[in-house]
């Protein structure tokens, strides 16, 4: 099973984060004696190095962990509790890369991914096991071959520059394993990822100036109302779906909020309206 790989670089990844801690915590609490001659453009370099050597390494096993994540969705298939699960775990899969040069923050991340793929084995085999004993067993089959000959949508990746390209496509191609492994939740928060980065490209491109360097928390709506007042033209129902978007991820951080679901069909819609408001900005 490859989800074997996927568990083994999530940990060879928590391994990374804490020796990198661990680094970092013996270099904050090295002092310099007093009165000792210093070589500024030494240690400069070494700190630098360090850092550089630090976040390289802990980016591309955050990197590997993605590129293993592919294997869920089978797995995910098996189970009626895994859209959650699922959900649950490509949400923190962004936070992850949200976080990889801060080996501090991450390691929580990685036990609760590690949690929630225990649990996710745990349902697959439960729901195994009853489908074994379900005397109504044989009627699975049908549906099942139904769904299947229906194709699987994919997403094409929209026209943006060049600078941003990988990042857009990355997030497309994660889009369409989570789209298709039903995590709905999951394919409109990153919808508000791609949708972010394009937008805060545009402002770039359109002012000359980046506004995370001074409002490095700026939100979508902000955003859009930023890009308004530089008299920038954006597609007139791009209100409404950052307020979709912001109905999934408010709930992600407030749980006592009203959770919106978005069924198959409204997620498919958003997906092509963000892929196509995008297309045009450039």
């Amino acid at each position: 099973m490859n989800l074997k790989k996927f568990l083994f670089a999530l940990n060879e990844l928590k391994n990374a984060a804490l020796a990198a801690r661990a680094r970092a915590l013996k270099g904050a609490s090295t002092t310099i004696p007093a009165g000792a001659v210093q070589d500024k453009p030494k240690i400069y370099d070494f700190h630098s190095q360090r850092e550089k050597y630090l976040s390289n390494s802990l980016k591309s096993r955050v990197d590997e962990v993605r590129n293993q994540s592919a294997c869920l969705a089978a797995l995910a298939a098996s189970s009626k509790q895994s859209p959650e699960i699922m959900a649950n775990i490509f949400v923190n899969m962004k936070f992850l890369e949200e976080y990889s040069n801060e080996p501090g923050k991450i390691i929580p991340i990685i036990d609760k991914m590690n949690k929630l793929c225990n649990d996710l084995i745990l349902y697959a085999e439960e729901d195994k096991e009853f489908s074994e004993h379900n005397n109504q067993d044989n009627q699975e089959p049908k549906h099942a071959r139904q769904r299947s000959a229906f194709p699987r949508p994919t997403f094409s990746t929209p026209k943006v520059p060049d600078d941003i390209r990988s990042g857009i496509v990355a997030d497309v191609e994660e889009l369409g394993r989570a789209f298709n492994a039903e995590c709905y939740r999951s394919s409109v928060i990153l919808c508000g990822r791609i949708l972010e980065a394009a937008l805060h490209r545009k402002y770039y491109d359109s002012t000359g100036h980046d506004i995370l360097e001074k409002n490095p928390g700026i939100g979508l709506g902000t955003l859009v109302a930023k890009l308004s007042e530089n008299n920038i033209k954006l597609d007139v129902g791009i209100t409404q779906q950052i307020h979709l978007i912001n109905q999934v991820r408010i709930f992600s951080v407030h749980k006592k909020q009203e959770a919106f679901a978005p069924t198959k069909d409204q997620t498919q819609a958003i997906i092509l309206y963000t892929l196509d408001a995008v297309n045009k900005l450039f």
